[in-house]
């Protein structure tokens, strides 16, 4: 290909550039320039005279010059391709353009791969292609230049995982059309990286390129949203691009609308043309598929029509989108809807209309919107270098011998002769089974509703099975059940009756009322009725239906623990099915691909959120549909045993193992979960059925009478029944439950949606009058009503005005101290109204993070509704710290996103005009300070100038409304007590968070555990009554008051009979991550069970009322069998006295009435089971045999800490290892919700301990401690539970902090003087600068592996200097690796500059996020972080803060100051050298960085990265570095505030911030967090390229005159001198000021004390 260059229309600077470069080009031996003739003896000079433009690299293209037809024209050759040759024979006849025609030489940064050529003129037969090749389907589009880029060939099919195959078919598909000719193409979308290589094709990532179609095609739009099979995009036009795609999750998308049309027996088609019909819309989740079945199932069991489910799926879709993608900013304007789903659904698009509340003409549909991605890159290929068509089909099958990189698993059967004998052993499991046509006198039907399918068993008096039936319920549980039972009843002999019926299942409550079954049972107890039939004796039963999984355990005969799937049904059948019909396979041929397979796919743990992601990665790569059968089956069991049942050994599932459930028919699921165990296990033939043989037993033994028949309709009666379905709102209470009304033609009625069994529900039920029954009393009601029970003054008597609060979050503890407070000030307070899905409405456009948790997401739609109500001032403040309640607590911390959710409030929510939001951190815990701070932060706002006085008098009310309030709920629950005790009831106690109380987050959880008649407490109104821990204490660490309350209420539930708990845990709180297993431990230490609800913002009950049920037929099963080896023990204990009056149940140990208070007072006793959480201390003695294991943070720094360590004699070893089996490991042994750091350090510490490397008797493991209030406080706390778990509890744990953290947590082994410190931070300044230099340079260097060659020679030296302790060695080591770091000779380039922000674990250890800093320096970008010590300042800094805004103590403050000051005195030689040279930039002092945050984070903020994390960003932007990737634990809590929370108003600020959120977790997929910021990158080329100036920082890579370097050879001396001079001088200008005179004989290690500014550091450090 020939490109004509005028050099005549050329800049000079270009021009002279361009030369200037291809000389230096490899293989260019000789320059030409017949027009230029001055240019070929042009001197060489300095890059930096040539700053107009980027400079070509050299690596591009390799350029030679030769003369053209016209002597006075320059001609550029690129090396020829087959391609080239035939472009120009193609085009011989066309007449060559006139080189003024020719465009000038610009390099494009636009994020694409691919060599950047210069443009050419259009050729009228060179075609442009653009290939999309999606999760789920593959598209391709020819444009045709000669028809006006008109679509001449387009096509769209699904590729069933067969990417590669499907692609090679559509490649081959346009030969008729491009065959012979050349075209530009260029591959896009979420499965092309890798074939785009193959093919040689370049790739662009697909929102940039639908991006590029919307601005070219449809100029006119504001916003583009965009869905794909497992993608969802949205793209927001303006004078910056931004853009979001969604990360783990493929919820919400097009893959999710097929699952759910599966579900409903149609397809998405159909779905759509259901949807045109309905008249309710249901809340249904849509995070992912089985999520949303959890929802659907429920409705279709209980006879909701059609219609208005698949309307309800479309809605899920449009929340997904804007609730998950938008993060808080608005979609307005004109808005493009594109991708298949949305060209295909009508009624989806409607959805999204009327939910954004578009007009016509806001609303841009274009045609072929499906293919707008491949259309993009289409467009965008014109850039790009023409090829032949027949050779990128020659490439094809290149393409197809590709391999992945997906981990794999052993295979399940090494030799069909395995397999053989594994079949063999389990078809010797079968059940008795007689023929039904013989049989004669009474039988049993048992019918299981299951979420999916539906089952029916008879059995005779002896549990013979007669007859079976399983099949799909198509959608409707009742008409299969009836046509089951039809069947049954049209081959059952006459001699035959039916004596008994019992249904167990989903379906249970429609099925039983409408059929008039005789008994019904939660299938829990059906499965384990079942089980003991086959397996006497039984241990362990695990369950693994269509959507649900169940593990029972099994001690002495009596259920010990009922565990099921808590807000989803992850890794269950419907998953292997839904995929299974995906690829166009049913179920059998899906799990006998599995058994053929040899190299399973390794898809995780996780719950098949993750998942699905994983199997996405694995078909990108070709792997087989076998190898992903088999991955998926393995997948199923590790999520039922490490993530549902958190299994730790195999020894904990006991000898004897029934397995059941659909799933299990899946021998490959069977087979995964004998390798997987390690067990032998039984499989029952009948197990798709064992809920359904399980109600047959159960009728069977119920049944009085045999002889008499059962009152289960005949099959007359079935022939007439009809079943008529209505909503309607209840309307009798608050919660107005939306109500499905099922009426049968017998005259029966079946009542659903109701959230209590009186009311309208019940009249509608029986068809008259209610009877009225005595409501069991319900705390969560009554503290509901008492904490909001405050009347407001009239607005005439409110000399002040009105002030809003929102009701939310920790209101629901604090209302009455602040509504009394400002009443008490002369405001008319008004409350934002009751909780409703409407209110969460209103507000879903402002949150900034989808997975916070659902109290949280509520708190925006109160505040949009006070603003609805005219309030012109709303108050909600931050409050870090409660009061403590219990002086043994470590800390009184708020969860971090109660804590500070204000900030976030006032980062997303645009306030109008005249709205004040006062949102004031105010320390809650201090009386005295907070009227200090309330004056100081409101008096001004507020009007209360000069009323110092009454803001005291009335805080010192608002406290006494407080405190009258919470004694009140002590009465109340005393009171509740009691009245269980006089009428013999169990008591269910619901333990949670104050806002656990709302009705709209509970979703009527109390009031369908009152229905059963247990009355209900909460937390709260009994922790007063447990038993205070004394001498040792829990096994975490309480820093979090709400928590300490749930501990003491387990601990009273535990001793006390009668009493049951019940967790309430919110999705996506991470610190119940540490609660909850306390708690467990709590109450199984005496033999209660443990009961945890999740919830979120769908209300649906139906999982909730079986683990409720399950709870209650345990309860009823352990009261029968009190005999049982744990209740006798329990009760043989000396430590049961006789009730105390006044109580209402028994507790033990000894409860006194205190007659003064009328209280009880519990008697204090130790917990039995925290004597196995007391890890032994490090000794002195340890220290000289016990090695000490370290964890990997950072591999800048943590070697540089062994020096201190060595000094005192301490053997420690540095864990490096990060890698998929240390992550299995921690997943193993630490709850899968903990959060991904603590999952990556302790799987470290418990890999390393399991590898046999270390005498397990003679190590220790030191640990960071954080004192904050994240869960970082508890890793400790993770870690002991661990060692106990794996049986290692005698391996001292060894806390890491400068402060008192308590008796449990000292090592009086570990003893560190302040002679120790300045070494470690000498270690840690060593670190930082090496890391800030080789980030700077390396990107940059001119030959590969020369700044890392330079960065290895540095480390050794500095732990050379470590080991003496020098500190003015130290000095000048610093000084030498600034100063050659900086004259090290660099490429004049330009590249983005990427800052790297977020959790400090995760930013800065590789292994960690994924080696994110070479992928980056690998796309052409330089990295930039901040330093170890800039985090370690900043938790200092927070004592300060705390001092000053939340009434901190003055000695820490103190402390914290002289520890700043010792940092400063460290860092003070970097600064002063990095300040003088030329490439690097000193770090930022935390003082100023806490200054930059103010406005929009509050210092007061303190967990975890806290405020700090807000800050790195801003200080990046300030320094014009616009591209910034926040790494961060999925679901961290801090994060959703100064991460996601920030990112709305950083946006706004300045306006080209780019910033991308990547989400960290053991489950979720490299392929999406390579997406997410391979679309960062594509904006900040974007950008550059726009940039119409330089900018100075890439100025400063190249000093103006650099002194010669010595060649690397020269540093081979491992130990060079920090003394000499550079190698060009003795004592230069650039080096004279580091250059130290060398210490006087005999004092190596000691400072000069004639040195004047060395003396007064020596002083500042003494001082601290």
């Amino acid at each position: 290909i020939r490109v004509l260059v005028d050099s005549t229309h050329l800049r000079e600077a270009t021009t002279r550039r361009f030369w200037e470069r291809m000389s230096e080009a490899e293989g260019c031996s000789k320059i030409d320039s017949p027009c230029e003739p001055d240019i070929t003896d042009l001197s060489i000079a300095s890059p930096r005279d040539y700053k107009e433009e980027p400079p070509l690299e050299p690596s591009d293209i390799t350029i030679s010059l030769e003369e053209y037809a016209d002597a006075d024209n320059a001609s550029l050759s690129l090396s020829p391709s087959p391609c080239m040759t035939s472009c120009s024979t193609s085009t011989t006849s066309s007449p060559a353009p006139s080189p003024r025609e020719i465009a000038d030489l610009d390099l494009a940064a636009d994020g694409t791969t691919g060599s950047v050529t210069p443009s050419v003129p259009a050729d009228p037969h060179v075609f442009h292609v653009g290939v999309d090749v999606g999760s789920t389907t593959v598209k391709i589009v020819v444009l045709d230049p000669t028809q006006g880029g008109a679509v001449v060939h387009s096509h769209y099919t699904k590729h069933f995982s067969d990417v590669k195959g499907a692609l090679a078919q559509l490649l081959e598909g346009a030969a008729p059309v491009l065959r012979g000719h050349c075209a530009t193409s260029m591959i896009s979308g979420s499965g092309g990286v890798k074939a785009a290589a193959a093919l040689g094709i370049p790739f662009i990532q697909e929102v940039v390129a639908c991006a590029n179609a919307v601005e070219l095609l449809i100029p006119q739009t504001d916003v583009a949203i965009e869905l794909g099979g497992e993608d969802a995009k949205i793209t927001y036009f303006g004078k910056v691009l931004e853009q979001r795609m969604n990360g783990t999750c493929a919820g919400g998308t097009g893959s999710f609308i097929d699952q759910m049309a599966t579900l409903l027996q149609t397809d998405a088609a159909g779905l759509n043309e259901l949807a045109k019909h309905f008249n309710v819309v249901y809340p249904i989740a849509s995070r992912c598929g089985v999520f949303a079945k959890t929802d659907i199932q429920p409705l279709l069991n209980e006879g909701a029509a059609m219609e208005d489910i698949a309307v309800s799926v479309l809605q899920s879709v449009v929340n997904q989108v804007i609730g998950g993608l938008a993060c808080g900013k608005r979609i307005q304007g004109k808005v493009a809807f594109l991708g298949g789903p949305l060209y295909f659904l009508s009624e989806l698009r409607q959805r999204f209309i009327v939910t954004l509340g578009l007009t016509p003409d806001d609303v841009v549909f274009p045609p072929d919107s499906h293919f707008f991605v491949a259309m993009g890159a289409a467009h965008t290929s014109k850039q790009h270098a023409p090829q032949a068509w027949d050779d990128i089909l020659a490439r094809i099958p290149a393409m197809m011998a590709m391999e992945g990189e997906s981990p794999h698993l052993p295979a399940l059967f090494e030799t069909p002769d395995d397999l053989a004998v594994f079949r063999a052993r389990h078809a010797r499991h079968c059940v008795r089974r007689a023929d039904l046509a013989a049989h004669t006198g009474p039988c049993f039907i048992g019918i299981d509703a299951g979420s999916t399918t539906t089952k029916v068993a008879v059995v005779d008096c002896q549990g013979t099975l007669l007859h079976s039936h399983y099949g799909s319920n198509q959608g409707s549980p009742l008409r299969s059940t009836i046509a089951a039972l039809s069947a049954l009843y049209a081959i059952l002999p006459s001699a035959a009756h039916v004596a008994g019926a019992c249904v167990t299942g989903y379906g249970e409550g429609l099925i039983k009322s409408a059929l008039q079954v005789d008994h019904g049972e939660i299938e829990t107890i059906a499965h384990y009725r079942a089980a003991s039939f086959f397996q006497p004796g039984v241990d362990f039963v695990l369950d693994i239906g269509g959507q649900d999984m169940k593990s029972l355990s099994v001690r002495g005969g009596v259920i010990d623990q009922i565990v099921l799937n808590e807000a989803c049904s992850s890794g269950c059948g419907s998953f292997i099915e839904t995929f299974a019909h995906g690829l166009g396979m049913s179920c059998e041929e899906f799990a006998a691909q599995g058994l053929r397979s040899q190299c399973p796919v390794d898809l995780g743990t996780r719950c098949t959120v993750f998942m699905n992601s994983r199997v996405k990665q694995a078909q990108k790569e070709g792997a087989p549909v076998s190898d992903i059968s088999g991955g998926i089956a393995m997948s199923v069991v590790k999520n039922a045993l490490f993530k549902v049942i958190r299994l730790r050994n195999a020894d904990q599932l006991g000898a004897h193992i029934v397995v059941q459930g659909g799933t299990f028919y899946n021998d490959a699921v069977l087979r995964s979960f004998e390798l997987i165990s390690q067990r032998e296990v039984v499989r029952p033939d009948i197990a798709g059925i064992m809920g359904a043989f399980g109600a047959a037993l159960i009728a069977c033994e119920r049944t009085r009478d045999p002889g008499h028949p059962s009152r289960i309709l005949t099959g007359a009666d079935l022939n007439t029944f009809e079943v008529q379905t209505t909503t309607q709102r209840c309307g009798r209470c608050a919660n107005n439950c939306l109500l499905t009304i099922n009426r049968f033609s017998n005259g029966g009625c079946h009542v659903t949606g109701n959230r209590c069994e009186r009311g309208a529900a019940v009249k509608e039920a029986r068809g008259g009058p209610a009877q009225e029954e005595e409501a069991v009393p319900n705390m969560s009601l009554w503290k509901y009503r008492r904490v909001f029970r405050y009347r407001p003054l009239a607005m005439d008597k409110a000399p002040r005005g009105a002030i809003g609060i929102p009701r939310a979050l920790n209101m629901y503890e604090d209302y009455p101290f602040w509504f009394t407070l400002f009443t008490e000030l002369g405001f008319r307070v008004v409350l934002s109204g009751a909780s409703t899905k409407r209110v969460y409405e209103l507000g879903m456009d402002t949150i900034p993070s989808d997975t916070v948790c659902y109290p949280a997401k509520m708190c925006h739609g109160h505040i949009a509704g006070l603003i609805r109500q005219g309030v012109e001032r709303i108050f909600y403040p931050g409050v870090l710290l409660n009061r403590k309640e219990d002086k043994r607590a470590q800390d009184s911390f708020n969860c971090p996103v109660v804590a500070a959710y204000p900030e976030a409030i006032n980062a997303n929510v645009d306030f109008p005009p005249g709205v004040q939001f006062l949102h004031p951190f105010l320390p809650l815990d201090k009386p005295k300070y907070l009227k200090k701070r309330f004056y100081s932060e409101l008096a001004g706002p507020l009007g209360l100038r000069g009323c110092k006085s009454r803001v005291k008098a009335a805080v010192n009310k608002a406290y006494a409304a407080l405190d009258a309030y919470q004694a009140d709920v002590r009465r109340e629950g005393e009171a509740t007590l009691r009245y269980a005790q006089e009428r013999g009831l169990h008591a269910i106690v619901l333990a949670g968070r104050p806002y656990h109380i709302d009705p709209e987050v509970h979703h009527g959880i109390p009031e369908m555990v009152a229905s059963y008649g247990y009355p209900v407490l909460t937390e709260d109104s009994i922790a007063h009554l447990g038993a205070p821990l004394q001498q040792k204490p829990l096994r975490v660490r309480e820093v979090w008051v709400y928590h300490s309350r749930m501990y003491k209420a387990a601990s009273f539930v535990a001793r006390t009979p009668g009493l049951d708990l019940i967790q309430l845990v919110s999705f996506g709180c991470g610190l119940d991550a540490v609660t909850t297993d306390q708690v467990k431990e709590i109450l199984e230490a005496f033999g209660k069970m443990y009961t945890q609800l999740k919830i979120d913002e769908i209300n649906n009950l139906g999982a909730a009322r079986i683990r409720v049920r399950s709870l209650i037929a345990a309860i009823r099963d352990r009261d029968e069998k009190a005999t049982s080896a744990l209740a006798s023990t329990v009760a043989a204990s000396a430590m049961t006295p006789a009730a105390p009056a006044g109580c209402a149940l028994q507790p033990h140990p000894r409860s006194e009435l205190d007659p003064a208070a009328n209280q009880l007072v519990p008697a204090v006793r130790t917990l039995p089971m925290t004597e196995a959480f007391i890890a032994p201390q490090f000794t002195k003695a340890m220290r000289k045999t016990h090695t000490i294991l370290v964890t990997s943070f950072s591999p800048w720094h943590t070697e540089f800490l062994y020096p201190s360590f060595h000094q005192k004699g301490y053997k420690v070893e540095v864990l490096t290892e990060v890698s998929k089996a240390t992550m299995d490991m921690g997943l193993k042994y630490i709850h899968n919700d903990a959060c991904y750091p603590a999952i990556l350090a302790l799987g470290q510490v418990m890999h390393a301990l399991h590898s046999g490397k270390y005498d397990l008797h003679k190590t220790a493991v030191i640990f960071s401690l954080s004192l904050g209030g994240c869960r970082a406080t508890n890793y400790i706390a993770m870690l002991k539970k661990a060692l106990r778990d794996a049986g290692m509890g005698q391996i001292p744990i060894i806390p890491f902090a400068f402060q008192n953290v308590g008796t449990a947590e000292k090592a009086p082994g570990l003893q560190f003087s302040l002679s120790v410190l300045p070494r470690l931070m000498m270690g840690l300044v060593c670190g930082d600068v090496l890391m800030a230099c080789t980030l700077r340079t390396r990107p940059y260097e001119i030959e590969p592996g020369q700044v890392n060659a330079l960065h290895r020679k540095w480390h050794t030296h500095c732990l050379e200097v470590l080991r003496r302790g020098s500190y003015l060695e130290f000095k000048r080591t610093v000084r030498a690796i600034v100063r050659e770091f900086d004259t090290i000779p660099l490429r004049d380039v330009r590249k983005p500059r990427v800052g790297i922000v977020g959790e400090i674990l995760v930013k800065i250890l590789p292994g960690a996020n994924n080696y994110v800093v070479d992928f980056l320096e690998a796309e052409g970008a330089e990295v930039v972080t901040f330093g170890f010590i800039d985090f370690l300042m900043y938790c200092a800094y927070d004592d300060i803060t705390r001092y000053k805004i939340l009434a901190g103590g003055l000695f820490p403050m103190l402390t914290s100051k002289a520890a700043i000051r010792a940092g400063e005195f460290f860092l003070s030689s970097a600064v002063k050298a990095l300040r003088k040279s030329q490439r690097f930039v000193p770090p930022t002092p935390v003082a100023k960085l806490c200054e930059l945050v103010r406005g929009y984070v509050s210092p007061a903020f303190q967990s975890g990265e806290g405020w700090f994390l807000a800050a790195e960003i801003i200080e990046l932007l300030h320094s014009n570095v616009h591209n910034v990737l926040v790494l961060q634990p999925f679901g961290c809590l801090p994060n959703h505030v100064t991460g996601r929370g920030m990112m709305r108003r950083l946006r706004t600020d300045f306006p080209t911030a780019n910033i991308a959120a990547i989400d960290y977790d053991p489950g979720a997929s490299e392929v999406n967090q390579i997406n997410r910021i391979k679309l960062m990158l594509s904006i900040a080329f974007k950008q550059m390229k726009a940039a119409s100036a330089p900018r100075r920082d890439i100025e400063e890579l190249v000093p103006p005159q650099a002194p010669a370097q010595a060649p690397l050879a020269s540093y081979s001396d491992p130990h060079p001198t920090p003394l000499q001079a550079c190698a060009t001088c003795a004592a230069c200008e650039a080096c004279a000021d580091t250059i130290e005179p060398p210490a006087p004989e005999g004092e190596e290690g000691k400072p000069s004390q004639a040195d004047p500014e060395v003396a007064q550091e020596l002083a500042i450090i003494g001082d601290a």
